[in-house]
């Protein structure tokens, strides 16, 4: 019996529908044994003896394996399928359901039960070649959204057709990600009005603008955690954060969950309250209605309760299909990237890949487009044109120092012209 590494599950990323009756297989095979793919294809009503053969194209090697895709066509939205596998010297096994074997019935085939039109998941219209610019308001031309929308016309210029700021809601820090109120512009950036002008300057010049939110955590002086401090166990909003013991002590370590590792000032929310969730989709409506915003960047977004994000995109879409939704994920994203969450990540594992062949110089390009295709193989192509490919943020080390710093600053160039989906950049 030959024992080939192949891999293959009937879901996301390994299947998914790419448009009206399409359907993209991923198949992961064992590398160095130049093996050729087949998908034998049927609808899942169909008799035994009308499947369709249809090669597969390799698309590359991500280390110990190869990837080859196919497209299928389907009538119905209706699939079964299996892989026919084969070596040069003409050894063969079949790839079901039920695993390997010589003998097709005893592998048994895989079931794509329905393609779903959601399932073709509709990105927004300008998202998938957006150049962005990141911008920490508080560092960026005076520290003002006067200030930003000032310079909307040079950014213009230079090419920029998407514009995020970290959190412009009122803090207590310099950084805004322990807010204090959602629905208020922090008053060192101005007022509502101020940033209603912003973004109407971005629109003229064919820019849009994504707002980060935070609702992981909010800070301490946010009114329900105020209430808390107050009156304890007898508080109203108790549940709205997750809380060990009364009373309430924030020093010298906080006895309730925060952002990190007892940060006492950025209390943990618990999203899983119903409250708490119908407060903070009010609030992500409230700024697309009122200022006109195109998109959120959600912080801290894996730390979130994943039926949260589910309802978050649900209503948003409906009202707001253009909205693009990306979610902070420093890791494998692909799990939130299936179609019921976010558009796409920021994308800090390609970034990191980047450092090492660019910036440091520690990867050769085989291992430099291993790490690349393993990546994108981890997502559906959806989410893979939506992704944030970021050179830096405000989390990390700007690309231009850490090229300097690795002696490769002379390939920075090089890397400006191999970015797929955005290409993002920070002041």
């Amino acid at each position: 019996m030959i024992r080939w590494f192949l891999y293959h599950t009937a879901e996301d990323p390994f299947a998914f529908p790419v448009g009206s009756g399409l359907l993209k297989l991923r198949l992961f095979v064992q590398n160095g044994q130049q093996l050729s793919c087949t998908v034998i294809h049927s609808d899942r009503y169909d008799s035994p003896g009308n499947e369709i053969p249809l090669p597969m194209e390799r698309i590359g090697s991500a280390g110990a394996y190869e990837i080859h895709e196919a497209v299928l066509q389907s009538a119905t939205g209706k699939c079964r399928y299996l892989f026919h596998v084969e070596n040069p010297a003409g050894d063969y096994v079949w790839y079901g359901e039920r695993g390997l074997s010589e003998n097709r019935e005893h592998a048994g085939s895989f079931q794509y039960a329905y393609m779903h039109r959601p399932e073709a998941v509709k990105l927004p219209s300008w998202s998938s070649d957006a150049v962005v610019y990141q911008i920490f308001p508080s560092s960026y031309n005076g520290g003002t959204l006067k200030g930003i929308t000032e310079k909307i016309p040079y950014l213009h210029q230079l090419g920029i057709t998407a514009l995020y700021m970290t959190p412009i809601f009122e803090s207590t820090t310099e950084h805004k990600y322990n807010t204090s109120d959602y629905y208020k512009v922090d008053p060192a950036f101005g007022s509502t009005e101020d940033l209603k002008a912003l973004v109407d300057e971005a629109h003229r010049h064919g820019i849009r603008v994504l707002l980060d939110a935070v609702f992981n955590h909010s800070g301490d002086t946010f009114f329900a955690f105020k209430d808390v401090l107050e009156h304890g166990e007898n508080s109203r909003y108790k549940d709205w954060f997750v809380i060990h013991s009364f009373p309430v002590v924030q020093t010298p370590s906080p006895n309730y969950e925060t952002f990190a590792k007892a940060v006492s000032i950025m209390p943990k929310l618990n999203m899983d309250n119903p409250d708490v969730a119908d407060y903070m989709m009010e609030v992500s409506k409230h700024w697309v209605r009122e200022a006109g915003i195109d998109g959120w960047r959600l912080d801290v977004a894996n730390e979130v309760s994943p039926r949260f994000w589910t309802r978050f995109r649900r209503e948003l879409k409906a009202e707001f299909p253009e909205l693009l939704l990306i979610g902070e994920i420093m890791h494998d994203s692909g799990p939130w990237l299936r179609g019921d969450q976010f558009d796409g990540g920021m994308n800090y594992v390609l970034r990191d890949a980047v450092l090492e062949f660019f910036a440091e110089q520690y990867a050769g390009p085989v291992r430099f487009m291993e790490q690349v295709l393993h990546q994108e193989a981890l997502c559906n192509d959806q989410a893979n044109s939506a992704m944030f490919q970021l050179l830096g943020s405000h989390d990390t080390l700007r690309f231009l120092t850490a090229c300097k710093q690795g002696g490769g600053a002379g390939n920075m160039r090089t890397q400006l012209y191999s970015g797929c989906g955005w290409q993002s950049f920070s002041k």
